[in-house]
């Protein structure tokens, strides 16, 4: 690590180099030095500097993401499933319907004896209510 540039300052304030920060980062991950034993050893300021490394840089950050992600991705297949079974539910009822219906005309023609359903070849009649108003 001595031939590693690990900072650059600059106005009396350090900057960190990405390299040493990604050294830092997998020496804590790897279990060799805790956060607090890494800040005391490279004499790093702040109290939060390795946990936003660790962050920013470790293989901790991309699980996270990950588990979200899939979260959000299970909560979506939830969502739709809940809203496939509404549909299903909506189609049933509406297939039964159009049987009651469809029953109900068939029972009226045949004791009526009377054609009830329309015909699609059937012309559309005008109204006359111009006449009327005449």
């Amino acid at each position: 690590m001595s031939k590693m540039q690990k900072f650059i300052k600059l106005n009396g304030r350090r900057y960190y180099t990405e390299s040493f920060k990604k050294h830092v980062v997998k020496e804590v991950e790897s279990g060799v030095l805790s956060k607090e034993e890494a800040k005391i050893r490279y004499k790093l300021g702040g109290n939060s500097a390795v946990l936003n490394w660790c962050r920013k840089y470790g293989k901790s950050q991309l699980f996270t993401t990950r588990n979200i992600a899939m979260k959000n991705v299970e909560a979506m297949e939830s969502a739709y499933k809940k809203r496939l079974k509404e549909l299903e539910s909506e189609l049933s009822i509406s297939k039964l319907r159009t049987k009651y219906l469809e029953t109900v005309i068939e029972v009226a023609e045949q004791r009526l004896g009377v054609s009830i359903e329309k015909k699609s070849e059937s012309k559309f009649v005008k109204s006359t209510s111009k006449k009327k108003r005449e």
